[in-house]
């Protein structure tokens, strides 16, 4: 009994939303509960979305509410970079439904698959790679990001997603990065980046 005691006093894990904000200091937008997966036959991973909770679809409404007032004042377009400590945390999820929500109601969104050794987005959408993605704009100035876009079926929403890249010893140049973030700032109001899991690499 004593032992069990001492761990649970040890214990760090967080259980609630005040043990997160008084941790990470910074406003907690939305809180999402949790939603089971089912797998395609083909064994891909879809995308979880509104249709699979009514919670869910309230947290993502609640989190596009606050988006926009978080951002207000910011010029357009508004880069919105989405990412997470762990894989499988459901950053892809979060990104792809903000930019979901955002498309529904008007806004000119593009969705950057920026998450290059694993690039799930097109395939959470049920749809094939593009034959260009974010790897390709920055290396090839050649290539303009606009020839990168995929359009989802029956939304106003554009992505960008192509192939994962197979050699982990890269890096990414930041005036590369800059440049092909501003070639669509013309013809978008928002830009949503799912990158990487911050604590895995260093991309």
């Amino acid at each position: 009994m004593g032992l069990l005691v001492v761990l649970t006093l040890l214990d760090r894990t967080i259980s609630n939303v005040e043990q997160l904000k008084n941790i990470v200091n910074l406003p907690i937008l939305a809180v999402f509960p949790k939603v089971r997966k089912k797998k395609r036959r083909s064994g891909a991973e879809p995308l979880i979305g509104p249709s699979s909770s009514q919670s869910l679809a309230e947290s993502l409404r609640g989190l596009r509410l606050k988006v926009h007032k978080a951002l207000a004042e910011e010029e357009d377009p508004k880069v919105i970079l989405v990412t997470s400590t762990l894989s499988g945390e459901g950053k892809t999820t979060v990104a792809a439904n903000l930019a979901q929500s955002l498309a529904s109601e008007g806004k000119s969104v593009v969705l950057v698959d920026a998450d290059l050794r694993s690039q799930t987005v097109a395939a959470r959408f049920g749809q094939r790679p593009g034959q260009y993605g974010l790897l390709d704009c920055l290396k090839d100035p050649q290539i303009h990001a606009t020839e990168c876009l995929s359009r989802l079926p029956k939304s106003s929403l554009m992505y960008i997603s192509g192939r994962s890249v197979r050699d982990r010893h890269y890096s990414i140049d930041p005036k590369s990065m800059r440049r092909v973030l501003d070639e669509p700032s013309a013809e978008f109001e928002d830009i949503i980046l799912d990158t990487a899991p911050c604590a895995v690499v260093a991309d």
